[in-house]
């Protein structure tokens, strides 16, 4: 019975194939009972997932500016070691307007050198560690397409993440 309860929720989580969970879902021959208890246990677990979530939504809604310091500091602490981290000495960041003093405003052009070397491989350039992954963006200024690079912190914490 608890193989009953535990194998949907596992295909959920793995988020594979919507067509494989339909599959399972229609094929399987459930009784009443245990459709039951599946949902009930599959429902408990999202409900505590779901108030986690909710409750640090509301607190970055009711500490926002705490929140963004502790990212920036977060993040600047991750490039410091980085080549343009050392340009702009990230070391010595410690506030939002430290940080504006050190890093003045750049356009993707000022990037791009920076962006291509990352392209081919090469690690520490403008983030720590090597870049796998470049998201192509349309181009509304002088190139037809842009490439903005995505860490893989970048990937768990905000794409998989959502």
């Amino acid at each position: 019975m608890a193989f009953l309860t535990e194998m949907p929720f596992c295909f959920l989580l793995k988020r594979t194939n919507i067509f494989i969970l339909k599959k399972f879902f229609f094929n399987f021959k459930w009784n009443f009972k245990a459709n039951e208890m599946a949902n009930t246990w599959l429902n408990s677990i999202m409900r505590y997932v779901l108030k986690k979530r909710m409750r640090r939504i509301r607190y970055f809604s009711a500490h926002p500016h705490t929140v963004q310091s502790a990212l920036l500091s977060q993040f600047v602490n991750t490039a410091r070691h980085t080549e343009w981290g050392r340009i702009h000495n990230f070391g010595n960041v410690r506030n939002a307007a430290h940080f504006a003093q050190n890093v003045p405003i750049q356009d993707y052009e000022t990037l791009k050198p920076y962006i291509n070397r990352m392209m081919y491989g090469e690690r520490d350039v403008l983030w720590a560690g090597q870049v796998s992954w470049f998201s192509k963006s349309s181009g509304t200024t002088s190139d037809k397409s842009k490439y903005i690079p995505v860490t893989i912190q970048n990937l768990k914490t905000c794409h998989l993440k959502g």
